[in-house]
């Protein structure tokens, strides 16, 4: 017999479960990480977590959106100043925080496995789409056209993700705000709205 909605138990248990994985994901990455030893970690079994969670790439997924909270897109009133925030944050996560640590394993672990590419496509997609607002807002003030909004934002973020991936090179202050400047060069209209 299955636990009822919102049962405090299942709440537990999860929480259990996805701490384990986390904690799993930090010391050994994705690769390597077994349901067998997220049972074993957690002290929940193998039954229940995948009554839960499906398969192993939902868990691991699930566990990686813990670790890397997304913070709601900024609003500065200024493109200059969102994309200002947006790379500090960008590049705390994959510099100093458990993004940065997980990342690697998570993309190469996707390479090979059908449904974890699949998942952290949708998780990157769905994280795309809400930063498109920095964007779109700034098409509403008129700082931009509203030409290619996903891709401008494609643009801005990718040379952070190849920098900690391929080059393993610093993100740095220098670094960020080379990426701020190139992203602001391409975006910003010729001719002000009229009116601003």
């Amino acid at each position: 017999m299955s636990a009822p909605p919102g049962d405090p138990r299942v709440s537990r248990t999860r929480a259990t479960v996805l701490g384990a994985t986390s904690k799993l994901l930090l010391e050994v990455g994705c690769e390597r990480i077994t349901i067998d030893e997220i049972a074993e970690r957690s002290g929940v079994a193998r039954s229940t977590i995948y009554r839960n969670w499906g398969d192993r790439s939902a868990l691991l997924i699930e566990a990686v959106e813990q670790l890397a909270v997304m913070a709601e897109p900024p609003d500065t009133g200024s493109l200059r100043g969102d994309l200002e925030i947006m790379a500090e944050r960008l590049a705390g996560q994959l510099a100093e925080g458990p993004l940065g640590q997980v990342l690697p394993s998570l993309v190469g672990a996707a390479s090979f496995d059908a449904g974890l590419r699949g998942r952290l496509r949708a998780l990157a997609e769905h994280r795309f789409a809400i930063s498109r607002s920095v964007f779109e807002r700034a098409v509403a003030r008129g700082e931009i056209d509203d030409t290619d909004v996903g891709g401008r934002l494609e643009r801005f973020i990718a040379p952070f993700f190849t920098r900690h991936l391929l080059h393993n090179g610093p993100v740095d202050a220098a670094f960020r705000d080379a990426q701020v400047e190139a992203a602001l060069r391409s975006a910003i209209c010729s001719e002000p709205t009229a009116g601003l």
